[in-house]
């Protein structure tokens, strides 16, 4: 048969011709607002149909700056404010001994201490639930703050002792004493001497055993009120005056 006349050979079928493009190629498009403003950058096709939108970057950094900002305001304003309304918020946070003019006692003392004997905190494997102020005998004990009489007589192992209710769910004992000079219910004032130091109940010498409660649960009275020293460091100067 003459080569002319043979059957042309049929071209080779592509098995991707048919595939569209749009398979293998991810398309973008971005779209602009009605006023010519740019819209959020659309993937393979448009926003709701499957599509991934990207966000504009920054709003963290954005929101992260505004709450810096607020925060540097409240701290401004909140040093504009008078020292007294400084030191009764840190005192009531429990913080008092953070603010630098609470640093020396600017509240009255519960007695005039020569030094702490026995900070807050474990001793001899107990806990030691108050911070003993060891003082002359017959000094008197004046109330830390304003308050109402809830008890005032004995108490095991405290001795005689003198509690009062501050409101505010805070109350302050103080225990040990040789004399009470105030009755149950009276009100006392800030300053005001409750008692006398001395030696009675588990006591070893003469001092003022002093606690702070919250919600009935004792608490560091240092997180409450300053003192003359730290009583983390109440060793320091037992030993200076042993040397």
């Amino acid at each position: 048969m003459p080569l002319s006349a043979q059957t042309k050979p049929s071209p080779v079928e592509n098995p991707f011709s048919q595939v569209k493009p749009s398979v293998f190629v991810r398309q973008s498009t971005k779209t602009r607002g009605p006023q010519g403003q740019g819209e959020p950058l659309v993937c393979g096709g448009q926003a709701g149909h499957g599509g991934i939108t990207r966000r504009r970057p920054g709003f963290l950094t954005a929101a992260v700056t505004t709450l810096a900002t607020r925060g540097l305001i409240a701290l401004m304003l909140f040093a504009l404010l008078p020292l007294p309304w400084q030191q009764t918020v840190f005192q009531t946070l429990g913080l008092g001994r953070f603010h630098p003019s609470l640093q020396t006692v600017r509240v009255p003392l519960p007695v005039d201490y020569s030094h702490i004997s026995s900070p807050y905190g474990q001793r001899w494997g107990r806990p030691h639930q108050g911070i003993d102020l060891a003082a002359r005998a017959g000094l008197p004990i004046f109330a830390i703050s304003d308050g109402t009489v809830t008890h005032s007589g004995w108490e095991s192992g405290y001795g005689y002792s003198v509690v009062l209710d501050h409101g505010g769910d805070l109350q302050t004992r103080y225990a040990h004493c040789s004399q009470l000079l105030v009755p149950v219910g009276s009100r006392v004032m800030k300053g005001q001497p409750i008692a006398k130091v001395g030696s009675s109940g588990h006591s070893t010498g003469p001092h003022l055993h002093f606690e702070v409660l919250v919600k009935g649960l004792r608490k560091n009275p240092a997180w409450y009120y300053p003192f003359k020293e730290s009583p983390q460091r109440y060793w320091l100067t037992v030993r200076k005056k042993i040397e």
